[in-house]
């Protein structure tokens, strides 16, 4: 209970003195600031580990050593102390107008509090959201790309199509050769051994067909040496622009508002705002409290023993 008193900036002795309803009143003021110092705490702690990690896709957490660690802890440990020696003051505000005066300080402390923790609770949808726009910046390459490789692939096929149809024809050509040396009969064949009139035709067509299927075959060569260069090009090109995907503190609120923005059923947009809202109720209603209620019987000590002291003051420097 000691330590409630100490969050509320209230003296033990003099609260001691008063009325149970007084002291609930005063660990009331301490709860409070015990709550958002806990809050500043984690939403500390979030935020240094989005800084000082490093996100793990596989594992979809952040990878911290010992040392990182230990670092992030001290560092959110004194953000949240200085969160709570904030919130002190506000609650120990002497007079009302003190409270008042205070209270936009209180709204600011719980819009910045409210933010790691907004991205931790939207982490999944804002880890997803930087995904697809790092994706989304590939595209136009992977468009490229793909329609190169399908232009390639068709015009190689075409090639390949009128290598294996001249393939054929000399074939043909090679037996009617054969047949005419031989004395074969049949159609298109003269049935006379040797090499005669029809055999110099067809060693004539082979003889050119040959010739087209060389050429052809260099260029389908030329064309897969062109592709292999292209595609490499294409890939060093997509290495050059691309960015990887970046998780860091920054990126997640950008990635947030965007998340928030681009989202149609305004159900993130609900939830955001209400997070904070709830963050800057925690930590306005003290003030607020401080506002409504009636002086209560500690106030009166305190007040009491102020004119006191001043009084005392007075006289020792007369």
């Amino acid at each position: 209970m000691k330590a409630l008193y100490i969050l509320s900036k209230t003296d033990y002795r003099m609260v001691s003195r008063c009325n149970d309803r007084t002291k609930m009143h005063q660990r009331g003021l301490g709860l409070f600031v015990l709550l958002t110092a806990s809050f500043a705490f984690f939403a500390g702690y979030y935020a240094l580990t989005t800084i000082f990690g490093y996100w793990d896709e596989f594992n979809k957490a952040y990878i911290l050593t010992y040392k990182d660690r230990l670092i992030v802890t001290v560092c959110a440990l004194l953000y949240a102390l200085m969160i709570a020696s904030i919130d002190r003051e506000i609650v120990s505000a002497k007079n009302k107008w003190a409270a008042v005066l205070r209270i936009p300080l209180a709204i600011a402390i719980g819009i910045v509090i409210s933010v790691p923790l907004k991205l931790k609770i939207l982490e999944g949808k804002i880890n997803q959201q930087i995904k697809q726009e790092q994706i989304s910046t590939m595209l136009p390459f992977k468009h490229e790309r793909d329609q190169f490789i399908a232009s390639s692939d068709s015009a190689i096929g075409n090639l390949e199509l009128q290598i294996n149809y001249y393939k054929k024809l000399k074939l043909e050509e090679q037996k009617r050769m054969e047949a005419e040396d031989l004395g074969l009969f049949g159609e298109n064949f003269s049935g006379i051994a040797g090499q005669g009139t029809r055999f110099g035709y067809a060693k004539r067509n082979v003889d050119n067909y040959t010739r087209m299927i060389k050429d052809l075959e260099g260029e389908m060569e030329n064309k897969k040496d062109y592709k292999e260069n292209r595609l490499a090009q294409l890939g060093n090109d997509s290495k050059t622009y691309s960015t990887h995907a970046e998780y860091d503190f920054w990126s997640k609120i950008g990635a947030m508002h965007r998340l928030v923005d681009d989202d149609e059923s305004s159900r993130s947009k609900a939830m955001v705002i209400g997070l904070t809202l709830l963050f800057i109720f925690l930590e306005v209603i003290p003030s607020v409290i401080k506002l409504l209620a009636p002086e209560n019987e500690y106030d009166m000590v305190c007040q009491y023993v102020d004119t006191v002291i001043k009084r005392k003051l007075i006289i020792s420097i007369d």
